[in-house]
This record gives structure tokens, C-alpha cells and sequence, in this order.
């Protein structure tokens, strides 16, 4: 038995604008924050950005560090350049 592949090229269409290149990314953040507050904040500035497609709070974890409580947390963010270009 064969498998085959079709490709399905449209028609052109003058009155079609071109099309621009769409690239997405992942990406992971690692940090650290004094209390979920400012990582609240940092999120919520991140996903102001018109470049950000999502914001995901994979964890947050509290630290008691050395002088300090901190809140450790890890973040994955989808990038998008369609926002981006127009």
C-alpha cells in the first residue's frame, strides 16, 4: 500500500494581500518575587505586550531564603511576531 501527500496550492488572487511569515516560540521564565503581588504584576505587563500571544504560571513555590521570603516561580510564554508585524 502507497501513501501519498496532497498540496494544495490556491489560486492567485490579485486582490489578496501577501501573506506574512507567522512565527510562534515558547518560552520559559525562572524567577524570583518578594510575594505573588509583583509576579502578578509582571505577568499582567507581559501580557500587555502585543508580541505575547499567552502567559502560563506553570509554578509558584515559597522560598525562605537566607533574610528574605521570596516566591519562586516558572512561567511559559508563547511568543508570536504576527502580532508584531502588520
Amino acid at each position: 500500500v502507497s501513501t501519498g501527500y496532497f498540496i494544495v496550492i490556491p489560486a492567485d488572487n490579485p486582490n489578496r494581500p501577501p501573506e506574512t511569515w507567522q512565527i510562534e516560540t515558547h518560552m520559559t521564565i525562572q524567577g524570583q518575587a518578594l510575594d505573588h503581588s509583583p509576579m502578578s504584576r509582571f505577568v499582567l505587563n507581559l501580557t500587555q505586550q502585543p508580541e505575547i500571544e499567552n502567559v502560563r504560571i506553570v509554578s509558584t513555590r515559597s522560598n525562605q531564603g537566607k533574610q528574605v521570603k521570596l516566591v519562586d516561580f516558572s512561567l511559559d510564554i508563547l511568543v508570536s511576531a504576527r502580532k508584531g508585524l502588520s
